[in-house]
């Protein structure tokens, strides 16, 4: 039986792809201002004219990037919290598991932590280049927020705060134990810190609203 030759359609977006596992692994080497298409060209095994063809640009390599690794999270997230109750057992246990994953995936993908560092100092020197970074972001954090907003409305009284302020803080904590692992390691950052931590959070919150309820 012959095999289906492929399409010029197939063909590109083979190599896109392709192009795009390169970039990964040249960014994270060399940092954004060290790394050329020529450089991820070459990583690839391409000529340059294959990669000038489907991205203009660096920036537009490395967005992309962004863009896909965002989306992964943003549906993890989702997934973590589908199709259970909403009660504070059940929020507690699937912040403990989604806590989980999060960290494991953060911790045990250097290059995926070499790339978004390295994400962060660019959009610390370049404006233009941190609008587009948090436009990117926000759809993983959008998850976030819907998922919090929904979880968090029978205790909006004891929040303190706006849920999107509350799923900022839980963001910022995960980023935060992720550099703190990189630097100092599994006994500073042992895999389950993150779930114990928004355990205590969960259940903080419900002790709170509990407390205020009471006459």
């Amino acid at each position: 039986m012959k095999c289906k030759r492929k399409t010029q359609e197939q063909r590109r977006a083979e190599t896109r792809e392709q192009v795009l596992a390169a970039a990964a692994n040249v960014f994270a080497r060399r940092g954004f201002h060290g790394t050329s298409l020529e450089a991820v060209a070459e990583e690839a095994g391409f000529s340059r004219g294959a990669v000038y063809y489907n991205f203009s640009d660096k920036e537009e390599l490395f967005l992309e990037l962004l863009d896909r690794r965002c989306a992964e999270h943003a549906q993890d997230l989702r997934a973590a919290f589908a199709g259970a109750d909403d009660d504070v057992e059940a929020t507690s246990r699937q912040a403990q598991f989604a806590a989980q994953g999060a960290l494991d995936a953060m911790t045990g993908d250097p290059q995926w932590r070499a790339l978004y560092f390295e994400f962060l100092a660019h959009a610390a020197r370049d404006p233009a280049f941190r609008r587009a970074f948090a436009r990117r972001t926000a759809q993983m954090r959008a998850a976030l927020d819907e998922i919090v907003a929904e979880r968090a409305a029978p205790f909006a009284d004891a929040l303190g705060m706006e849920p999107g302020q509350l799923a900022v803080v839980i963001d910022a904590l995960g980023t935060g134990l992720w550099a703190h692992h990189m630097l100092h390691g599994s006994r500073a950052v042992p895999p389950d810190l993150f779930s114990k931590a928004l355990a205590l959070l969960v259940d903080g919150i419900a002790a709170r609203a509990t407390a205020e309820a009471r006459p």
